[in-house]
């Protein structure tokens, strides 16, 4: 079967190959003058109805002959007289005739040759009253504008289940992208006609095939969670704006070795209660795996709900560290920015009379607000609306570009006060340049550091080798001084009060003291914090970010305790985000394909964009309202 498949595939290779050849030939635009009285043929096998081989079909008698070599064929059959109706002065010196035109007038004095398909003798024309030949050529030549369409291959029962599989995990993997209702496209049904397939159906897709596939991939990536030492719990689109009544909930697992793997859907309300919310949490923790899955969940980042949902789930399984995502502590503090900084407030204010429109604090519509008034106000005489407008647009896209940076690169939960340190450091540099009062700037961001803010931020920070500075002794050591007083005692209370034993709490405490003093040995420091430019962003980025964890399980194994504290920690994610923004799925239109079709494709499609590493922006599914 394979060889008969592949003989016929070069069949269909050289069919087309021919036909586009004699296509240009007769258009003009080139190639070799015999193509006029030779048709390309394919034949089948009478048996299984498979493509066999491409052929030659002379158009005068209708004799087949190899396509190997059309040139040789040509001379041999049109040249050498052995086609009965091509009898002409012309086949005895083509050559000249084809490379030099001539102008004439028809006169009875003068004969033209026709090639003849309905005669076995060549005709020629009686002069000028002799129509026929005339029509024989006008109606020839309507034939070679309209070729014969090119016969659909017949494929075998096997070979059209394989394809309609195969495009069956195609349109699943899209999902999201593509529409169920392409199925029906009068351009896709051509297509799959013309390659030999049979019409697909919604039941098709839907049906056992989505069932099967659907339960390979779930079956695999509980396979990788139940291999996994530990993982952390990821819960993204909580924030989504739905302009239905119901959005979609995605549920992925973070694994050490710094994959993904997809966990679940969930439908929900537009508005969430907190205590609902939580709910929802605890059960994806409970339905993960098998029954010690909730022991190996070492945290959860959500973007969205108040820390009190997350906290309460600590206090109920406290071996977790449970996490606000980052990308929507930036957005929410450009919120508070727009609704509480005077020089925002007051732009708004100016913006709105001119334009006649109310400003909300949205900012994916905030921003281009601004932007078009920035364009349509360049005439405007006030240097003060215009230098505060050019603050408010500066300030705003500096915080969403950090925020999307955030979302692509996935920091850990290490990286946290490093990241607000930096957005520090940009804020009094916006106040310094367009003259704000620092002190009512920094009061709105340390509000927002505060509500987002987690004792395990300090923990990690110090534990993570890639922060450790060489002291005056040359010594890497944690950058314990980067911290403030009460961040220092955190450190201490969230290993001692909840990561360890009661029992392991005397010996964490001694350990910790000594990697304050002692750190790590500068060869193995220097090569944790070794870095490479990033191709991307052109940053300078940690060439192995794993490298943080892998030292605390081979070179600091003296620390045994606070070393399996660090090894969590340093793995924790601090973002929701699993580097792809989200689709909003809520919008597609369940009622066509049904929930349980809707999370299961949701499932698949996810699944293999983290398997592809697949980043790019989802495009919003077509079915909408």
């Amino acid at each position: 079967m394979a060889n008969e498949e592949d003989v016929g595939s070069k069949a269909v290779k050289r069919y087309e190959g021919l036909i586009t050849l004699r296509t240009k030939s007769i258009e003009g635009k080139g190639g070799a003058w015999y193509w006029t009285y030779f048709e390309p043929i394919l034949t089948q096998n009478p048996e299984t109805n498979q493509p066999k081989a491409a052929m030659l079909k002379c158009t005068l008698c209708a004799s087949t002959f190899s396509a190997s070599n059309p040139s040789r064929t040509a001379n041999e059959h049109l040249k050498k007289g052995t086609c009965p109706n091509f009898n002409s002065p012309f086949s005895q010196n083509h050559h000249h005739h084809h490379h030099r035109r001539r102008s004439f007038t028809p006169s009875s004095s003068s004969s033209v040759l026709y090639p003849l398909q309905s005669q076995r003798n060549l005709l020629l024309s009686g002069g000028k009253d002799d129509f026929s030949a005339l029509a024989m050529l006008e109606d020839s030549v309507k034939k070679l504008k309209r070729p014969k369409p090119i016969p659909a291959p017949s494929l075998t029962l096997l070979q059209v289940h394989s394809a309609i599989d195969t495009l069956s995990h195609w349109f699943y993997e899209s999902y999201g992208s593509v529409s169920i209702s392409a199925l029906q496209h009068p351009k896709f049904k051509a297509f799959l006609n013309q390659v030999g397939l049979i019409a697909v159906t919604q039941k098709d897709i839907l049906g056992s095939r989505l069932e099967s596939r659907f339960r390979n991939v779930k079956m695999e990536s509980e396979s990788r969670i139940n291999e996994s030492p530990f993982f952390q719990v990821a819960s993204d689109g909580w924030k989504i704006k739905n302009r239905e009544t119901q959005k979609l909930v995605r549920f992925f697992i973070n694994l050490p070795n710094g994959s993904s793997v997809f966990h679940k859907t969930c439908f929900v309300a537009k508005t969430v209660p907190s205590e609902y919310a939580e709910e929802i949490l605890r059960d994806s923790l409970t339905k993960t795996g098998n029954d010690n899955i909730v022991h190996r969940c070492v945290g959860i980042v959500t973007d969205k709900y108040k820390m009190s949902a997350l906290r309460n789930l600590e206090i109920e399984y406290p071996w977790m560290v449970n996490l606000s995502c980052q990308i929507q502590a930036f957005i929410s503090l450009i919120k508070d920015f727009i609704t509480h900084l005077p020089i925002f407030k007051s732009v708004v204010d100016n913006c709105s009379k001119l334009t006649n429109n109310r400003f909300h604090n949205d900012v994916e519509f905030f921003i281009p607000m601004l932007d078009d008034v920035h364009k349509s106000t360049i005439p405007v005489e006030d240097a003060g609306f215009r230098n505060n407008l050019e603050a408010v647009r500066s300030l705003t896209k500096m915080m969403k570009g950090m925020a999307d940076e955030i979302r692509l690169e996935r920091p850990l939960v290490s990286q946290c006060l490093p990241l607000w340190d930096e957005l520090r450091g940009k804020v009094k540099e916006w106040c310094a340049k367009f003259n704000v009062d620092l002190n009512e700037v920094e009061t709105i961001l340390e509000r927002r550091f505060d509500k987002n803010y987690h004792p395990a931020w300090s923990a990690a920070f110090i534990l993570d080798p890639r922060y450790l500075l060489r002291d005056e002794n040359g010594k890497y050591v944690p950058p314990y001084q980067y911290l403030t007083v009460e961040q220092e005692k955190d450190v201490e209370r969230v290993i001692t009060s909840r990561l360890v034993s009661k029992e392991e709490i005397p010996i964490a405490l001694m350990e910790l003291k000594r990697w304050r003093i002692e750190g790590l040995d500068p060869l193995y420091a220097k090569a944790v914090q070794v870095k490479e430019k990033d191709t991307r962003t052109g940053k300078m980025k940690m060439a192995n970010p794993s490298s943080s964890r892998l030292v605390w399980e081979t070179c600091l194994k003296d620390l045994e305790t606070i070393g399996k504290v660090a090894v969590k920690l340093l793995f924790l994610h601090g973002t929701a985000s699993c580097g792809f923004n989200k689709v909003d799925w809520g919008s597609l239109r369940v009622c066509e394909v049904g929930l349980e079709s809707v999370e299961k494709m949701v499932f698949i499609a996810t699944q293999a964009k983290l398997e592809r590493r697949d980043f790019s922006s989802d495009e919003q599914g077509k079915d909408t309202p």
